[in-house]
């Protein structure tokens, strides 16, 4: 017992004259864990992966790839990381066409890193791969391909499968451009399809599309109003023609005696209305209406005007008619 408070006596006093050497390490080692912690522990997103780069051996190590998750490295080396899914990137390129229109044209393409490529890539060409290589080659094979057509064929769909061949050709040369030395064929970058997504022409090629655009339309619109109106022609044409034989068949079967007894028809089906009405005859010996009747001869201002009342029917009676001439008639 007195041994263990005599070496805990000893601790105290040993603590107490180092006691600032001790708040002096412990600062240190807090501080070198912070700053060493972020070059010690490599986190590794999902869809990247991590290049290794040793200084103090052999460089960038070609056959180790860092996948996603935590990795724990020596603080002298140092991890590149690089995005390995598809990426897309748009740019705009001045172009001029088989007949020396220059224009500006909006394109966008996808790319993406070979994943088992990655360390060759960052040892030969860089993390700026993008501003490197497939910039530049994208560029000047979409140049190459709208200086072989005129504007009028520029943008087309035509044009537009040219452009995704483009893309293939694009990692050819790429393969045999940056292949590394001692290594044919190493495919350090996918290119996939190009698309136009935007035209811009000059101000005057503008407008002097769209006037063009504007007459077509013009044009148009009157061939439609001088076809509707030939149509409109033929259509009067045709109605006349029916009328005309719709006379030729009617006209030898009006009788008087048939027109008599149409007036006397009409007559019967207005007087069974159960509404009040005025009917107007005409001549006196036919008793027809003034549209039908009259003696052949007779004056509508001859005529007599005769009035005639028909009351609402009764409901136990039959309809009657009382006819009450009018300034002396018979």
């Amino acid at each position: 017992m007195k041994f263990f408070r005599r070496l805990a006596k000893q601790t105290l006093h040993w603590i107490e004259h180092r006691l600032l050497a001790i708040l002096f390490a412990t600062v240190l080692l807090l501080s070198a864990v912070v700053v060493l912690f972020s070059r010690v522990v490599i986190s590794v997103p999902a869809g990247f992966d991590a290049v290794l780069f040793r200084p103090l051996s052999q460089g960038v190590d070609d056959k180790l790839l860092l996948s996603e998750g935590i990795h724990l490295i020596f603080p002298w080396n140092k991890a590149f990381i690089y995005d390995s899914r598809i990426q897309i990137k748009k740019i705009d390129l001045d172009i001029l066409t088989s007949d020396q229109l220059k224009s500006t044209i909006t394109i966008s393409y996808q790319y993406s890193v070979n994943r088992q490529t990655i360390p060759l890539l960052h040892k030969f060409v860089g993390e700026d791969y993008l501003e490197k290589l497939i910039i530049p080659e994208v560029s000047a094979s979409t140049r190459e391909i709208f200086a072989t057509v005129p504007y009028q064929q520029a943008f087309t769909s035509g044009l537009g499968a040219a452009l995704r061949s483009v893309a293939i050709d694009i990692e050819k040369d790429l393969m045999e451009k940056m292949s590394p030395g001692g290594l044919d064929s190493v495919k350090l970058i996918n290119v996939r399809s190009i698309q136009v997504e935007g035209v811009t022409y000059p101000v005057a090629v503008q407008n002097a599309i769209q006037d063009k655009l504007i007459q077509e339309q013009q044009a148009q619109a009157l061939n439609f109003q001088v076809a509707a109106a030939r149509l409109e022609a033929e259509r009067k044409v045709i109605e006349a023609e029916g009328i005309k034989k719709f006379q030729d068949i009617v006209n030898p079967g009006l009788t008087d005696n048939y027109l008599k007894l149409r007036g006397i028809e009409a007559t019967l089906k207005l007087a069974e209305s159960n509404n009040s009405k005025v009917i107007l005859f005409g001549s006196p010996s036919t008793g027809l209406p003034l549209i039908l009747g009259g003696e052949d001869g007779a004056k509508p201002t001859a005529l007599r005007n005769t009035t005639v009342s028909v009351p609402q029917p009764a409901s136990d009676a039959p309809e009657a008619a009382n006819v009450k001439p009018q300034g002396g008639g018979k």
